[in-house]
């Protein structure tokens, strides 16, 4: 009929319902200290955390400040608060560099268990470092490097030994310890380094 002809055009005429993307929102404080503990600190993203309005920025960063400053405290923040700054004078090839490698080893080395006695020299507790920890031979080289670089520096006007060498030579020993001497995942969370210091 004429009637349902007109309906039809009318409703081809018709515009039709735009196609909208949903958007997923704002993030949320809440989610924002959830995600906060779930990367900082393993089973406290459990913790209850109340959603907040006002004031939201300033406690999302006492959170995370909170949470970080805790984590620094633990024998785990200490030992890694103490091997980046040594790493880092090794990479800067300064007067403490060999020194700040040879205390990082010694410290990878009581962290599994062997402790080299006072007054013992870099030499011997080297061998008994390779011995004890069977390292491999790129393990065994870099120490010898490491060790020529040490005593250079504590006994000898020659140059130092540069910085990408100091560095490679510490790089193998430490690949080389993880290789033949893994730390169990209570002696990295326990740094056995960091808890005999503070007795």
């Amino acid at each position: 009929s004429a009637t349902g002809s007109s309906a039809s055009s009318m409703a081809a005429l018709q515009p039709a319902p735009s196609m909208t993307r949903t958007s997923p929102g704002p993030t949320t404080p809440n989610k924002i200290n959830k995600l906060l503990l779930d990367n900082l600190s393993p089973g406290m993203s459990d913790l209850p955390i109340r959603d907040t309005e006002g004031g939201a920025g300033i406690r999302i960063g006492l959170t995370a400040t909170g949470l970080l400053a805790i984590a620094g405290l633990t024998p785990l923040g200490v030992r890694e608060a103490r091997r980046r700054r040594r790493l880092h004078l090794v990479g800067t090839g300064g007067p403490e560099a060999a020194s700040a490698g040879w205390e990082e080893l010694l410290a990878e080395s009581e962290d599994r268990g062997l402790v080299s006695p006072a007054g013992e020299t870099v030499r011997a507790a080297a061998l008994r470092l390779g011995r004890e920890h069977a390292l491999d031979q790129p393990g065994r080289d870099g120490l010898q490097a490491l060790v020529g670089a040490v005593e250079r520096s504590w006994y000898s006007s020659t140059p130092r030994t540069s910085a990408g060498d100091l560095s490679d030579a510490v790089d193998a020993v430490r690949a080389s310890l993880a290789r033949c001497a893994p730390l169990t995942p209570m002696a990295r969370l326990l740094s056995r380094s960091v808890l005999r210091r503070r007795r």
